[in-house]
């Protein structure tokens, strides 16, 4: 009886954990989809969402940046996750230095806007648009 009472919950617990795992795909997957879609503010929901259970992936801190300036939601909420992103790898996400300039400006912090904006035109990378 009580290997029977183990095996149940060990099956159990196989059973709670994967469906776990495939719940924490279809978010992810949801969440591609609404961002390559422009649905920022449902984006950043779940990007929000998925950060928690995993704070250091940097492509959380950076999306969750863009969905913040691309959104109605206080557009200054983007600065400290673009700070994250660039003090740890600015060399990935060049665009990164862009929208920190662009967070900087929406807080008012236009000495620190303007500084950000010289620092990513000297470096002359990321998209054309954002370069002129």
């Amino acid at each position: 009886m009580h290997k029977l009472l183990g095996f149940l919950c060990f099956t159990f617990v196989c059973c709670f954990l994967t469906n776990i795992g495939y719940c924490q795909k279809d978010i992810i997957a949801d969440t591609q989809v609404k961002f390559g879609n422009e649905n920022y503010d449902g984006a950043l929901k779940n990007y929000l969402t998925l950060r928690q259970k995993d704070s250091n992936n940097l492509d959380y801190c950076y999306n969750i940046a863009v969905c913040y300036l691309y959104t109605n939601v206080n557009k200054t909420k983007a600065i400290p996750y673009l700070e994250k992103v660039l003090k740890l790898e600015e060399k990935h996400y060049p665009d990164a230095v862009y929208l920190l300039a662009r967070a900087y400006h929406y807080a008012y912090r236009f000495d620190e806007a303007i500084k950000t904006y010289k620092k990513y035109r000297e470096k002359g990378k990321g998209k054309s648009e954002y370069l002129k």
